[in-house]
Formats: structure tokens, sequence, C-alpha cells
């Protein structure tokens, strides 16, 4: 499809190019005849210069294009940069999905985010679908609060939507680097090639090649936060704090998990770097920056006082990477910008992680620092350069962490440890590294100019009547608009061959669920692969709404070790497995064989809901499913299970097979009733009689953190419209309406 449109836009192009010749070959023509007619002897380049001339003025289309505001034709160069590299996104085909990487598993949050909004209208805050129930609030992989992510899912469903907030991406990447060049003091041309070789870097192309989802979504918001925190400490209005702190709220809300660690070193090397050129204002870009950080936490509440309860009750699988592996020595990290084989991402040289070393952005980017003499003549940038520089090498020096002073750092905190796969600050160093590029490059043309100002070049058969073709200087800008081309369309190439591989979601995963869901409509855990788990199924169990007991992505709930303890007196199992028929789970009955896999019954699995007696308890785990009596449960949303109980004279206890967490309620025909725990699993004490048990997972720290940023959405708006003059007078009235009183 992308080749079509491509094929599109050249034979477009080449239409209006082919009408733009044939109208300036008849004002040559035209231009010729009046010559001859008035005696005048004029060279045909002359003439043909004199008629390209004449098309461009006379023609009211160029005249309208050279009116156009620059910084339209910037962004609209980005744009369609943006749509040739990452257009094949664009599919809206949601059996394919790539599988290069994580895509699988990143999946699972835009269906559940799907799931939630699309089919019952409600924030998911709770997972039925991994393990035996997790927190999505609290999940510090969760971006649902990211309109990025959340939007196009909630416009085009799950995949799909993940298609294009992943393309949207690419473009806020390209136009957040554009206006970190602009902020520093970039221009034209070299503005541009900054924003696209972002757009363009290996570092975005390896995101999307190992399916970090998450990772891509924020990575594209740290240039704009770069450039609104600069903006926000050199002026003096709130609108500047507000816009800083929205940016930065945009990548921690992406769930990054290490992105707000990131952000917090960058923004202090940025407050460093203001401090030092401005120090007379210490007090106030100090004041500024702690308005900015409470802001922030105002705004991102909704998504971080859960983080806590998830902090304490959720242990993370990795654990402390003492070794940091990735990490590797200054000038071995420098050379991942410059090496395009294709081997190298899944090499093991130079201390370089495996298939996860691929951060290309081109040699120039590197050599252009050899001009950075030209670019430190300038003193109104000269501060500027020198944070960008700053960053970029704070970012750099990081991710070498084992052979640079940040080593001492991390012995002194050794909770730093925890922050894995270091080589991934190369990506957010390319921002600040291509921005001084830029700046060196910028300053080298200017130079050149200058020198190049008594050059010219003419053509003439007659000295006496010779004329300028073109300068110097118009020779040198247009030599370095073809480098900045080549060096573009070098990274573009490269990276994109790297970054997108669509393929389809395996067709066995729901052709092979789906049956499952017609044998057996009830509500149960499967087991995806008899030991690791098939990722490749998820997307597919997910959206049948199938719990997956063991999905287990790098986090799961403390409880579950207390639950699976052998001398437990209960826990979930799998009803049915998933394998493959030369891998039978013990004592499984096969139900159905698709190709080379089975879907096998495991006997003796309790159900999702059951009765019991609790003396009987420490029994059950040598009984079967026969020794309970099976309730009927079904989910009513991503937050809520029902259960319609009926009471038997031997049993007492209602046990449903879901893991318990502080945010579970609980109400019987409507009333308030109490949860008692048993083995970490929702339970309550079974009333006789039918009764609708209502299991509802509302935490309050959710709610508080939602109350905090509406009140904070709320708060920042009135301070901006009341800043601005057209709407100071109508918030005022309002204001004073709000808090006056009636006259009596």
């Amino acid at each position: 499809m992308t080749h079509l449109w491509w094929l599109g836009i050249t034979v477009g192009l080449a239409i209006l190019a082919d009408i733009l010749v044939i109208r300036i070959w008849r004002r040559y023509n035209q231009a010729q005849n009046a010559s001859m007619q008035d005696g005048r002897t004029l060279s045909k380049v002359s003439i043909m210069k004199q008629s390209f001339l004449s098309e461009v003025n006379g023609n009211s289309f160029f005249m309208r294009v050279r009116k156009i505001n620059p910084v339209v034709l910037e962004w609209l160069v980005i744009l369609v940069v943006a749509w040739l590299y990452s257009g094949a996104l664009l599919d809206f085909d949601s059996s394919i999905l790539q599988q290069s990487g994580e895509h699988n598993e990143s999946a699972i949050r835009p269906i559940l985010a799907d799931y939630g909004l699309r089919k019952y209208g409600e924030i998911p805050l709770w997972n039925h679908f991994m393990q035996t129930g997790f927190p999505h609030a609290g999940d510090l992989l969760n971006h649902f609060w990211s309109p990025i992510a959340t939007l196009p899912v909630l416009l085009w469903g799950a995949i799909n939507g993940m298609k294009v907030s992943v393309f949207i991406s690419f473009i806020l990447a390209g136009l957040g680097q554009w206006y970190f060049s602009k902020v520093i003091g970039l221009k034209g041309i070299f503005r541009v090639w900054s924003a696209v070789m972002f757009m363009l870097s290996g570092g975005l192309a390896l995101l999307w090649r190992v399916g970090w989802y998450e990772l891509l979504v924020g990575a594209a918001w740290f240039p704009w936060t770069f450039a609104s925190f600069l903006q926000a400490l050199n002026q003096k209005n709130i609108a500047s704090m507000v816009w800083a702190a929205f940016c930065a709220s945009m990548v921690i809300f992406t769930g990054g998990g290490y992105y707000p660690f990131y952000l917090a070193g960058g923004t202090f090397v940025i407050l460093a770097g203001v401090i030092l050129t401005r120090r007379q204002q210490t007090p106030l870009i100090f004041y500024r920056a702690i308005l900015i950080a409470l802001m922030i936490l105002g705004l991102t509440a909704v998504m971080t006082l859960p983080i806590y309860d998830g902090y304490r009750l959720v242990s993370r699988e990795p654990g402390q990477d003492l070794e940091q592996s990735g990490s590797q020595q200054i000038h071995y990290a420098l050379m991942n910008y410059m090496i395009s084989d294709p081997n190298w991402s899944n090499s093991n040289l130079m201390g370089a992680k495996n298939g996860w070393n691929w951060y290309y952005i081109g040699p120039l980017a590197i050599g252009a620092f050899l001009f950075s003499s030209f670019a430190l003549r300038y003193r109104k940038q000269r501060a500027l350069l020198l944070i960008a520089f700053a960053m970029f090498a704070f970012y750099l020096l990081w991710s070498t962490n084992r052979f640079s002073f940040f080593k001492y750092i991390y012995d002194f905190w050794p909770f730093l440890y925890r922050l894995r796969f270091p080589n991934r600050l190369l990506i957010i160093a390319a921002s600040p590294l291509l921005i001084v590029s830029a700046y060196c490059l910028q300053s080298l043309l200017g130079a050149l100019r200058r020198w190049g100002n008594k050059y010219k070049f003419a053509l003439s058969a007659n000295t006496k009547t010779s004329k300028t073709l073109f300068s110097f200087r118009q020779a040198i800008g247009l030599v370095m608009i073809v480098i900045l081309y080549m060096s573009a369309n070098d990274v573009f190439r490269a990276n994109q061959s790297m970054a997108f591989l669509p393929s389809p979601i395996d067709e066995r995963s729901y052709k092979a669920l789906a049956w499952l869901k017609a044998y057996d409509p009830g509500l149960y855990y499967i087991q995806l692969g008899n030991g690791y788990i098939w990722w490749r199924w998820l997307p597919a169990a997910y959206q049948m709404e199938l719990p997956v007991i063991n999905f287990v992505y790098s986090q799961t709930l403390k409880t579950k070790q207390i639950q699976t303890f052998a001398e437990a007196p209960f826990f979930a199992k799998p009803k049915y497995m998933v394998s493959l028929l030369q891998e039978p789970p013990e004592n499984g009955i096969l139900l159905q064989e698709f190709e080379d896999t089975g879907i096998w019954e495991i006997p003796g699995s309790l159900p999702y809901a059951f009765s019991v007696n609790k003396p009987r308890l420490a029994a059950l785990s040598a009984t079967d499913s026969l020794s309970v009596t099976t309730q009927a449960v079904r989910l009513d949303g991503p937050n809520k299970i029902i259960v319609q109980g009926k009471s038997d004279p031997d049993q007492d206890t209602l046990v449903l097979l879901v893991s318990d967490y502080p945010g579970w309620k609980l109400l019987i025909d409507g009333q308030p009733a109490k949860i008692s725990p048993l083995n970490k699993y929702l339970s309550t004490n079974l009333l006789p009689g039918e009764h609708t048990y209502l299991f509802v997972f509302d935490p309050i720290l959710h709610r508080a953190g939602l109350a905090i940023s509406i009140a904070t959405i709320i708060l920042l708006t009135i301070l901006v419209a009341r800043e601005n003059p057209q709407w100071r007078g109508v918030t005022s009235r309002l204001f004073r309406r709000s808090v006056s009183t009636p006259a009596s």
C-alpha cells in the first residue's frame, strides 16, 4: 500500500514538473523572440534564467507558496518523511502485528483498554486475564492515561489503534525535536534535519523492532519536555510552566518504568545550566522549577498514587542488575551511532547487549563535532549550545555507568541497579546530540558563506556582457543541502528496514481458542504452552476474554508465593492447556487438534468460583474439583465479577480464585459486605439461599489520584486563562460569583 502511495506521489510530482517545464519553455521562446526583435544578444543561459524567474514571480501558485510561513513548510516536510518512513503501520488490518519482538506482550494493554472502554465504557483498573488477576491501576507499565496510546485504540480498536499510536509517536518525535531545535536557536534546513534525524534515529527504530511499545510512545515526548522546560525557566508566565508540566506528564503517562529517572536527570542538567547562565535570578529559577514539579505531581496523581500499593505488593522478577549488562566504554558507545550493519543488532562485541544495540544516526552526526569551534564563536547561543552538549554528555556517561563516575552514584544509591538496560539512554542522548551536530553544521555554513561572499561564478562568450550565474555563497548552501539530504536518506534506508517487519498474528491461536470458547463458554483459567508461555497467542486469548494463568511478564503479586506454597490448602490451576502434541500435560485429556497443536483438559482443577466448608479446606489439596460446589460466575467488565451464589447445608464459604488486593469491595444483593480472604484469594461467607455477589475493584488511591488530577487540570486552566487578557475578565467574574454570598 505504501508503494502505491509513493508511486502516486511520484507521478503527481512528475506531472507538475512537466507542466512547469512547458510553461518555462514558452516564456523562453517569448523572451528569445523579444531579444531578437530588439537587436539584443543574450546568452541562452541568461534567457533561461529570466524565463524561470518570470514564471516564478508571475505564477500565482508560486506567489502563494512564497507567502506561506516557513514553519508550515518545515512541519510539512517532517510529516511527509514520517509518512514515507512509517506509513506501513497504517494498514488497518487487525490480523497484522509485527512479530520481531515483544509486540504480542505489548498488545495486551491496548486490548485491555479496548475491552474496558469500547465494550463496557469503563476505565480498566484490574486485569482479569493475567495470572490470577493483576492490578492495572498501579502497574508501572500501564499507559492508559497517555492520550497518544488510548485515543487511537478508542477510535480504531486495539491492534490497529496500537499501530496508529506508533505512527503518531514517530511524528511527535520529529516535531518535538524540531521544537527543541528552535528553542536552542537552529534555523531552517538544520532545524528540519535535526528533527528528521531524530525521528528516523536507530534508537526509536530499535524500540519498535523489539516491541517495546510503551517506551517508543514515551521517548517521543523527551524533546518536547526538554524544550518546554528550558523555555519555562527562561520566561515569567504561568502558561510556559503548565506546558512544561504537560509535556513531562506525557512521558510519565506512557508507563516507561525507567523514564521518570531519565527525565529527572535531563531536566536537572537543564536547571543547572540555566542557573549558571543566570545566577542573579537563581531563586526565581528554583521557584519555577519547583512549581513545575508540583504541577507534574498533580497531573500524574491518577497514575502515580496507585503505584504505592504496587510498590508494596508487586515483586519484579528481574531484580537488580549489578553488572549493568549493556553498559559500554564511551568510545564503544559512540560507535553505536555509526554502525549500520544489520548483524550488529545481534552481536556481543564491545560490551553490547545481544539483540538490543541499534542506535544508528550516521557518521555526520558525530563528525559534525569537528566544527564545534565555529559554533562556540556565537556568544548569544553559546550557553544554550553548552546546555545541549551537557545533556548529551550526561546521558552518554550514564549509559557507560560501569566506566564513569556514575558507578559511584550507583554504589551510593543501590536502588539504581534496578534500572536495567543502561544502553537505552543512548536513545534519549540522540536528541541533544543531534541538536549540537546541527548547530555545528549551521555555524560551519555561516563561516563558509562569509568567506565566499567575494567569490562569484559567471558565464559568457563576451567578457563585457558577462552575467553572474550564482555566487559561491549559493553553491556552498546547495552543497550543504545535498550533504544533509544524503545523511538523512542513509539513516532512512538503514533504520526503516530494521524497524518495520509487518507479519500476521498466528492464525491458529484464533482458530483454536475460538473453538475452546465455543466448547466451554464459562469462566476458567487456561495455560498457553507446557513450560514456556506462548507469547504469540496472547492477543487472541485477551480478545476472547480467556484468563492466562501462566502469563508472567516481569511482575507478579507477592501473594502468589503464599498461594502456591506446598502446604497451601488450595490454589488456582488451569482448566485447559494449549501445547504441542509431542508435549502433552500430565494426565491431560486431549480434546482437539490443530495441526501440531492440541487443546487438553486438566482434570482436578478447581472452578473459578466455588463454595466449600471451611473445616475441609485443610484436606482440599488432596481432593479433586468434586469436593466443592461450582458457583455460576461471569465477568462484568474490567473491574467487576458477578457470582450467583447458591447455599448448601454443608458449605458456608464462597471462594473466588482471584487474588486479593487493596481496592476489592463486595456487594451482596446491592448491600455492602465483608471480604474475608482465604489463601490470599477473594472469599466471603455464603448466605443461606440464592444471592448475587458482586465483587468490584475500586481502589481508593485511584479515586484520590483521579480527584487530584482533575482538580489540578481545573486549577491550571483557570490560572492560564486569568493570565490571558482576553479571558481575565471572564474568569474574574466567574470567580467572584462562585465566592459571593446572596444578598439578604
